[in-house]
């Protein structure tokens, strides 16, 4: 065998394995996509659960929530700053649990 041939064998062959790890790193990159929205999913799942375990439990918190999210005006001042706080905390909470740029 000619060191040309030998050459043309080590090309073809280091192209079939370039190939093959292009072809693992696509599944592994289609598998993280998957668990990731998994993840969202649990973790919007889970925060939701929350905010109607807490409006279950607290019917002053839920008053609130109402009347900021209806947006009527008839929020204090500090009634605006807890309703504030409880959706920054909504948003962070849901941006930890997973990935919100899906």
């Amino acid at each position: 065998m000619s060191l040309d041939n030998i050459s043309m064998v080590a090309q073809l062959s280091s192209s079939v394995a370039t190939f093959e790890v292009a072809i693992l790193l696509l599944r592994s990159l289609r598998l993280q996509h998957k668990d990731s929205v998994t993840s969202l999913g649990v973790g919007m799942t889970n925060s939701l659960a929350e905010l109607l375990t807490i409006m279950s439990k607290d019917a002053e918190f839920s008053d609130l929530f109402l009347r900021g999210v209806e947006s009527d005006g008839t929020l204090n001042k500090i009634e605006t700053h807890r309703y504030s706080l409880q959706c920054i905390y909504e948003r962070v909470f849901l941006a930890d649990s997973g990935d919100m740029g899906i």
